[in-house]
């Protein structure tokens, strides 16, 4: 059996749609509807009722859909412990976000190198709805973000608070003087773009002509072009130091938090609670 088959049923029965499903997994609809076909035909059962619109589980597809997670999950644990070289005793892979490498995560995995010598590390850098889509499937065990929802079956940690404060490339601005022709707009998620875009002191928020997913984009376009941004108070120390971004003083700062994500059964909590302990 292919493991891919199980991967991709699995993504269409959370998706219920062949065309998200195929996105999310990074192949092409009929890459997805080939090895629905061919996981049916090795099955003899029908998985999924396909209507317009509205694609559904098949009883036998729900029963499937039990066993399909706990092998998925029991091939990447089985991988992960196979490759496992002399001296190591066990193997982790983490996840995180971009916007968290620099500022935090770097800094984790040496402090983990150092005191968890014997521990495998395998490290990805994604978005979060990759890193947690791969968290349900046994690929990551950890997974870092800024911004997470309720989902069943993985259980979430807060880390720790993320200050975003306003910064400029000139210095002693005042938030009236943030020009919406300048002004860098990072997505920080919900609570951020709604808290910023309901401020009427920040009206270069509303009116940006230039918006990016991520901050660490925003931090190299300001090394490079004048102009504002919300970046977290770690992420731009650096330059702030080197005396080329200031903070804007009276803008005010947001707060974003850092969560850890993990599958609430994962079968090694206690190596899962060291690790985080070193965060």
């Amino acid at each position: 059996m292919d493991i891919a088959l199980l991967r991709t049923f699995l993504e269409v029965a959370r998706t219920r749609h062949f065309g998200n499903a195929a996105n999310n997994l990074f192949v092409t609809q009929s890459a997805v509807s080939a090895r629905i076909k061919l996981l049916e035909s090795t099955l003899g059962v029908d998985l999924f009722d396909r209507r317009r619109n509205d694609i559904r589980l098949t009883p036998a597809g729900e029963r499937l859909s039990r066993h399909a997670e706990i092998i998925v999950r029991s091939w990447g644990r089985a991988k992960a412990e196979v490759a496992l070289r002399d001296g190591q005793s066990a193997s982790v892979s983490i996840g995180g976000v971009l916007d968290l490498w620099q500022p935090w995560l770097q800094s984790w995995v040496t402090r983990l190198r150092l005191e968890l010598p014997d521990v495998a590390l395998h490290l990805e850098i994604g978005d979060a709805h990759t890193l947690i889509r791969k968290l349900g499937d046994g690929s990551l065990d950890l997974a870092f973000v800024l911004e997470t929802s309720h989902t069943n079956g993985l259980h979430v940690t807060p880390m720790a608070d993320v200050p975003l404060r306003l910064y400029a490339t000139e210095p002693q601005r005042e938030t009236n003087e943030i020009a919406d022709a300048s002004h860098i707009s990072v997505d920080w998620g919900g609570s951020f773009n709604l808290a910023s875009g309901e401020n009427e002191s920040l009206p270069a928020i509303q009116s940006s002509r230039l918006q990016v997913s991520q901050g660490s984009v925003a931090l190299d376009l300001l090394g490079a072009l004048d102009g504002s941004a919300y970046l977290p108070e770690a992420m731009a120390q650096n330059l702030v130091e080197a005396g080329r971004l200031y903070p804007v003083a009276d803008a005010p700062e947001f707060k974003r938090q850092i969560f850890a994500m993990q599958r609430a059964e994962h079968p090694n909590q206690a190596l899962l609670k060291r690790i985080l302990g070193l965060f």
